[in-house]
Parts: C-alpha cells; sequence; structure tokens
C-alpha cells in the first residue's frame, strides 16, 4: 500500500511468489509458482518464475454490472487475491463519483499498489499530447486527494506511448515531472478482445459459450506466458521477472481464481 513516508513498491518483489499466478497462468494446483509443479501431475513441469499480476481500467473496463454487482465483482476479485496472498497492482481510470471512490478505497484497504492510467482512458494515439497530459494530471489528483499520497506509477493506456519521438518526449516530460515511473507489460494477452464476446455470452444466458470463452483465454494466457519467457530468455540470456497484464472485467472476475 501507499502511503506518506513509504517506500514506492516494486511491481514484482525479488522472491516473492505470486501463487495466483501460477493458478492463472499454468493451471498448477502447486501453492507457490517458485516451485515447479510435481512430474507426477498431467502437464510437464513448470521452471521457478517471477510474474507481477496486474490489473488495468480499475474500476472497470467497459459496461459495468447492473445494480451493486461491480461492488460484489470487485470484491469478488479482491478475495481471490487474499486468498492466494497474491500481491496486485491496480491501474485506475479515474472518475469522480461515489462508486468508484469505495472501490478505489477498497483496493487500497486490500493492500493493493495503486497507479494513475488517466481520467478518461486517454489513448496517446488518438488523443493530441496537451488533451493527455491534462487527462494525466487530472487523475493525479484525484489520487493524490483520495489517497492523501502520490502513487508511483503510471501505465499508459492501450500501452501506447506515442506515435512520434516528439510525442513520446512529451508525453515523458509529464510523467517526470509527476514523479512517476512507466508500469511497463512484458506479457499483453490482449484479452479485452474475449471480453466483450464473454460477457454477451453470460448476460444472453449462453453458459455454454461463456465456459468456451473462459478455457480458450486460460489456454491463450498460457501459451502467452510460454511465448514471452521464451523471448525473454533470447534477449537476455537468462529467466526474467515477468508482468502479466489484465483488465478489470467480467471475463477476468468469473476467472481470477481457475
Amino acid at each position: 500500500m501507499t502511503g506518506p513516508g513509504k517506500r514506492p513498491p516494486k511491481l514484482v518483489g525479488a522472491g516473492k511468489p505470486v501463487v495466483l499466478a501460477a493458478l492463472l497462468i499454468l493451471g498448477s494446483s502447486a501453492t507457490d509458482v517458485r516451485q515447479p509443479r510435481s512430474t507426477s501431475d498431467a502437464g510437464p513441469a513448470v521452471a521457478a518464475f517471477d510474474l507481477a499480476v496486474t490489473i488495468d481500467d480499475v474500476p472497470w473496463s467497459g459496461d459495468w454490472p447492473p445494480g451493486d454487482g461491480i461492488e460484489s465483482e470487485t470484491r469478488r476479485m479482491i478475495d481471490v487475491l487474499a486468498r492466494h496472498s497474491a500481491p496486485v497492482a491496480v491501474f485506475i481510470n479515474c472518475r469522480r463519483d461515489e462508486t468508484s471512490r469505495r472501490l478505489i478505497r477498497a483496493w487500497l484497504a486490500a493492500g493493493a499498489t495503486l497507479g494513475n492510467h488517466g481520467t478518461g482512458h486517454p489513448d496517446l494515439h488518438r488523443t493530441p499530447v496537451p488533451a493527455w497530459a491534462r487527462a494525466v494530471r487530472d487523475c493525479d489528483r484525484n489520487l493524490r486527494q483520495e489517497l492523501g499520497a502520490p502513487v508511483p506509477f503510471f501505465r499508459y493506456p492501450a500501452l501506447h506511448e506515442g506515435r512520434t519521438p516528439a510525442e513520446r518526449t512529451a508525453a515523458r516530460r509529464v510523467l517526470r515531472e509527476l514523479g512517476y515511473r512507466n508500469a511497463t507489460v512484458t506479457i499483453d494477452n490482449s484479452d479485452f478482445l474475449l471480453a466483450r464476446p464473454y460477457l454477451t455470452a453470460v448476460r444472453t444466458g449462453r453458459a455454454a459459450a461463456g465456459a468456451a470463452i473462459s478455457r480458450l483465454m486460460i489456454e491463450h494466457d498460457s501459451l502467452a506466458t510460454q511465448h514471452f519467457r521464451q523471448v525473454a530468455r533470447q534477449l537476455a540470456g537468462e529467466e526474467i521477472p515477468q508482468v502479466l497484464l489484465l483488465h478489470a472485467n467480467q471475463l477476468t472476475a468469473d476467472n481470477l481464481d481457475a
């Protein structure tokens, strides 16, 4: 948790196990991602590695669940993470309504690291730099007022850091002025592409279609993780910590403990 006098946390703690990552990405029954899966299990053994779970678009991506559903779904995600003692960083699309403020406080109380994701999800590839900077600064003020302290990280919406060198330089200048570190991602699974058809299946009562999309998501996440770990080993010559990008949506809420 961030706060006055606290050192900004790392997204990946040295030697800190992320249990949820093993359950979500590897489908493992192990209780520690730093322990390879037993060869007696159905699948092959998986080498240990550090992985940080991060969730974008908090409080919610896309259409909110009806009624007070967003609060119960948020609590469900928080409870899963707590049950597995899994640290998490969440990136806030700032809003001014009381429900959003309650949800931010809930994540903070659960020990999550909070980060700025801009007011209105400003995509730098579609938004002029001055408007993008206003959205970043607005969210910064919002979070400082809510938390009483700055947050350490910013994540670019859509991971878009600028189309030209001039845009990238201007954006980085804004982040430096606000004291932000760029929360980069090493495993981008584009889960948002499955989120919309999944939500449609759930809300129209098509349980079989929803279950099929859930299975596809987990399989895709596993393959994406294997791919990016292999690329990292080729480039770095060794296993490196990984940062997984998820989104706050129904697909994640329903499959976080799959």
